[in-house]
């Protein structure tokens, strides 16, 4: 459109398309956080929640299940 342009274009196309997609984005963000705090985060803390390496204990996680989830 050209350098006079340029202020119009961003006050009538590019603004209201960042407004619209920060309202589709941040609501999908917080769903698929929950999503992976309830499907990925609990059952990581209920396998190697207080277990060696990732605390300073003498109860080691399991090696085993440890390269299931980093191969899923």
């Amino acid at each position: 459109l050209g350098q006079e342009w340029r202020s119009f274009g961003q006050t009538v196309f590019v603004r209201p398309l960042a407004g619209a997609w920060q309202q589709v984005l941040t609501p999908a963000a917080e769903s698929l956080n929950t999503q992976w705090q309830t499907d990925v985060v609990s059952d990581w803390n209920r396998a190697f929640g207080g277990r060696y390496p990732f605390q300073d204990t003498d109860s080691e996680a399991s090696l085993t299940l440890l390269a299931k989830y980093l191969n899923t």
